[in-house]
């Protein structure tokens, strides 16, 4: 009781560092007789958001947790709430990183965020927080770390960088869709480079760009091969067959030598 009083003196006066220790301190002082697990955890925790000092309500709540809390019976206010301390003060431990997370993500602290994400408890908590913030190159960051290509590719190809998308599928064994999405970056720099076949522009295109496109069709003849041994399922992919299509068009007309044709005619 005297460390609960002394932190609340401490939050009255404005000292939210030490009134978060106090209210740690009432928790491991508290006795079976009067156990409020989960109250104490929500003191200290708000005293930490008023003094912006997230880091310590993060310790404190491990520490409460690693203490095994709930362990020989239900605190006062978890048997208000329905469930044991343990999972609630697990659940507030949850909320309480994401509010933190979302602080400095609007302070624009990135690292600041990461630790706070980082300390989540389970990757699918770390990934919706990322996703719903469009924290991308954190997502890919996560993804790579945990080994989750497929992830990862499905992440470059929703930005548009169907290249590294093609790569990554690729190491994730998912040929058909490294294959479709190598066509796809393909055509789309097929369409970039147009404007310069304009016989009023009178520009040619750019030798590094046939040698590009030469290796990336033959990569995509590669993929097509290493599709057919791998026994891959074929997967529904949004105009993949377009994709197919195009890319025989664009293969036969490489292979005919039309893009060298093309720049002489331009020369």
């Amino acid at each position: 009781a005297s460390w609960q009083k002394a932190g609340g003196a401490y939050s009255h006066a404005k000292m939210f560092e030490d009134a978060a220790k106090a209210f740690h301190e009432a928790f491991k002082a508290r006795t079976d007789a009067d156990r409020d697990d989960v109250q104490f955890a929500k003191l200290a925790t708000k005293c930490c958001v008023d003094g912006h000092s997230f880091e310590l309500g993060r310790d404190i709540l491990d520490e409460m947790l690693s203490s095994g809390c709930g362990s020989t019976g239900s605190s006062v206010s978890s048997e208000r709430a329905g469930g044991t301390a343990l999972q609630l003060i697990t659940a507030h431990r949850t909320k309480y990183l994401k509010d933190a997370a979302r602080h400095f993500l609007v302070h624009k602290d990135e690292d600041m965020v990461m630790k706070f994400v980082q300390s989540m408890g389970s990757s699918a908590d770390k990934r919706s927080f990322l996703q719903r913030h469009e924290l991308f190159d954190r997502l890919l960051d996560l993804e790579i770390a945990e080994g989750n290509f497929d992830k990862v590719a499905v992440i470059c190809f929703r930005r548009g960088d169907y290249l590294k998308a093609s790569e990554i599928f690729e190491k994730a064994g998912k040929f058909a869709a490294a294959r479709m999405t190598l066509l796809k970056h393909l055509r789309l720099k097929d369409a970039e480079m147009m404007p310069q076949l304009d016989p009023f522009t009178r520009t040619s295109i750019p030798a590094e760009y046939h040698e590009a496109t030469e290796a990336h069709l033959e990569k995509a003849s590669q993929l097509v091969q290493a599709w057919g041994a791998s026994h891959e399922e074929h997967e529904e992919h949004e105009g993949y067959e377009e994709l197919v299509l195009e890319a025989e068009s664009m293969l036969l007309l490489w292979s005919r030598g039309m893009g060298d044709l093309a720049k002489e005619n331009l020369s």
